[in-house]
């Protein structure tokens, strides 16, 4: 995972460090697991000003980085854009989280304006 390739001098991944995006495909890769993360990393450095802000995203079950809302579905890409089913809903479905989760749309539509520049 690309949250993974940053690491601090212990190994470990340098989670003080990252991008919004980087958080968004953090939480989402080990999803339930996230307490069993905190605690090894608080286990392997006592510090916790590296988790702690991913914690207190962890516990807000509004936020969108770590709990992410789909802003569509993928029969709303299929209907609104008449795509088929197939890998390219799912790719379209992900890109619009992740820009989501960084800030940079907000609304259905803008969703929506997304996956059309997205296809090209």
């Amino acid at each position: 995972m690309q949250w993974l390739s940053k690491t601090a001098s212990s190994g470990l991944p340098d989670l003080a460090n990252l991008s919004l995006g980087e958080q968004f495909l953090m939480f989402r890769g080990v999803g339930a697991a996230f307490p069993a993360l905190a605690v090894l990393v608080v286990a392997l450095n006592p510090s916790l000003a590296a988790i702690a802000p991913l914690i207190e995203r962890w516990l807000d079950l509004s936020d969108p980085v770590a709990h992410p809302v789909p802003a569509l579905t993928g029969r709303d890409l299929m209907t609104q854009l008449e795509l088929p089913p197939g890998p390219q809903i799912g790719q379209l479905l992900e890109a619009i989280q992740l820009a989501k989760a960084e800030g940079k749309i907000q609304t259905r539509q803008q969703a929506l304006d997304l996956a059309r520049t997205l296809m090209g």
